[in-house]
């Protein structure tokens, strides 16, 4: 009886840190699946002491190296964040996340995102998340520059 509590104890486990892994990627590639599109960039060439000034302008707290380095794992961190207020300003949760990112997907989904229809909070307010993390990890400084400021 011990030996079958065991393996059935060890299967439990095995399948919850598998969810607790793919959980993150799972929500995020379908909130995104339910957004229309993605923002695109207009086609403007910015120099890179252009593009650094604006940077520094707009980004203070997070290194133009360290766009893309955020995953959805970053929500982990966020609830983690809630349970242990502290905790968000010691491991510098919120200079993780673009701030640029954050109000290019806050205006597309206000304009295109959602197709114009009404969702909820979670959907908006998850769809906003996923949608930040993919400007990060799919478009450069540059791009990103260009949809903040619509050049």
């Amino acid at each position: 009886m011990r030996v079958k509590f065991r393996s059935v104890a060890i299967t439990f486990l095995l399948l919850l840190g598998g969810m607790v892994i793919a959980l993150p990627w799972v929500a995020y590639w379908s909130i995104l699946a339910g957004i229309q599109g993605r923002p695109t960039a207009p086609a403007k060439t910015m120099t890179q002491a252009e593009i650094n000034a604006i940077w520094l302008t707009e980004e203070p707290d997070l290194p133009m190296a360290q766009l893309d380095d955020i995953t959805p794992y970053w929500i982990y961190d966020l609830l983690l964040c809630g349970v242990y207020s502290g905790r968000c300003d010691e491991d510098g949760l919120k200079h993780q996340m673009s701030l640029m990112a954050v109000r290019v997907s806050r205006r597309y989904l206000s304009h295109e995102g959602f197709g114009n229809r009404r969702v909820s909070m979670l959907k908006w307010h998850t769809g906003n998340v996923s949608l930040t993390i993919w400007l990060q990890r799919n478009k450069s400084p540059a791009e990103l520059i260009s949809l903040y400021y619509g050049r």
